[in-house]
């Protein structure tokens, strides 16, 4: 009896490692899929992450900050839930702070994320290549953009972030979410401002659709 419940023992141990394995395997391969580029704001870090995987996936993205001596003085981690297949999504993380919520200089950093398949985590989809967007810079130096569901279906929650960029360089972002689109909205985005709150001046811009959501 012995023997037979360590056989047993042993096939479910293997088993559960086959599939961790697989799992891991399945994440890397989809990370493989993926690529990003990383942006230091005055008070973020911008990171526009590329999914060319079939399927919508969930980006977790994790920061350390150091010292000139190599030390660790912060660390931040965000999520985007359910990046669009075949798509483009943003995530931004917090540069460190002291303990009055100023920005605090340091030397580098280091950025690590995973990647899964977004079913894993929601039973939801990401309609962004059903949304038609029209945009135009605002009267107040921003963007404004109309938004237009082609979807036939209403989405509850629709999460947007525009980001602007000076060349290559992004230099801000605003976010906005979109709550209950049925056929067309209008949304205005603030433009780009430095610490002073004067506005950046910036070439281009492009308007992300990092998440849609029905709630029933």
């Amino acid at each position: 009896m012995k023997r037979i419940m360590r056989a047993l023992l042993m096939a479910c141990f293997l088993t559960a490692a086959c599939s961790i394995s697989a799992i891991a395997a399945e994440n890397v391969d989809l990370k493989s899929q993926t690529e990003y580029q990383a942006y230091t704001l005055p008070e973020d870090l911008l990171v526009t992450f590329t999914n060319k995987n079939s399927v919508d996936v969930t980006f977790k993205g994790n920061v350390t900050y150091y010292n000139s001596n190599g030390e660790m003085i912060s660390s931040d981690e965000s999520y985007v839930w359910d990046a669009p297949a075949n798509g483009e999504c943003v995530m931004y993380l917090d540069l460190p702070e002291d303990a009055n919520y100023k920005t605090v200089a340091f030397d580098h950093y280091t950025f690590d994320y995973t990647v899964e398949d977004a079913k894993k985590n929601f039973d939801r989809t990401n309609y962004a290549k059903q949304i038609t967007v029209e945009s135009n810079t605002s009267s107040s130096g921003g963007v404004v953009a109309k938004f237009v569901n082609n979807t036939g279906k209403k989405l509850d929650e629709v999460g947007t972030i525009i980001v602007y960029y000076k060349g290559t360089e992004a230099v801000g972002f605003s976010v906005d979410m979109i709550w209950g689109l049925d056929s067309e909205v209008s949304k205005e985005y603030a433009p780009p401002k430095d610490e002073d709150y004067h506005n950046i001046e910036y070439d281009t811009y492009k308007i992300f659709i990092n998440s849609t959501v029905i709630y029933s």
